[in-house]
């Protein structure tokens, strides 16, 4: 009885050292944001010229002026999605519903898709960017395994490292001719 009991406690204090060794903060600019689950699955957020918002079909929409904000955590969050769990070097303020995530809006004005803006969003079939965008992060669609077109807008420049990587149906994308660095 003994034994079980100094195992548990041990078990449960490796997993608080191991948990706390990995701290994330949120993004820096949207530390503020204040989140609103408006349905049952339909959430929003909104902070200075920057909001997302996810409805109840998995339409994720975003809109602002300027960058996409995320949060650089140095190669240290990790999700636990059922059995699995993801590395991340960046977070955006929706990564905690990326399974959930089918389709996405990217309304006119932002001007960069964040690194790693929608790995693993195994879920999403479809997104619309907009000429206002001229980068695409690393790895931005990384593990989106069911998004089989994209169109990429005129005025995009960047397409950085791997950000179509292990898109497995991924079978058609349209390069404008504006591209100056993959």
């Amino acid at each position: 009885m003994w034994k079980k009991i100094c195992t548990t406690v041990l078990l449960m204090f490796l997993i608080s050292i191991a948990v706390s060794a990995f701290p994330v903060e949120p993004v820096e600019s949207v530390k503020e944001m204040q989140v609103e689950q408006t349905g049952a699955a339909s959430l929003s957020a909104v902070a200075e010229d920057f909001a997302w918002s996810l409805d109840e079909n998995g339409v994720l929409t975003i809109s602002g002026h300027g960058d996409m904000p995320y949060e650089s955590t140095n190669g240290c969050y990790y999700e636990s999605w059922g059995n699995h769990y993801d590395m991340r070097s960046n977070i955006v303020p929706w990564s905690f519903l990326s399974q959930k995530i089918i389709y996405v809006i990217i309304k006119e004005g932002i001007t960069s898709i964040a690194p790693e803006a929608f790995f693993d969003c195994a879920a999403l079939i479809d997104i619309t960017i907009p000429n206002s965008v001229t980068t695409i992060g690393a790895r931005a669609f990384s593990c989106c395994s069911n998004l089989k077109k994209i169109v990429l807008p005129d005025g995009l420049s960047t397409i950085g490292d791997s950000a179509f990587f292990d898109c497995t149906e991924l079978t058609e994308i349209s390069i404008p001719d504006s591209i100056t660095n993959i």
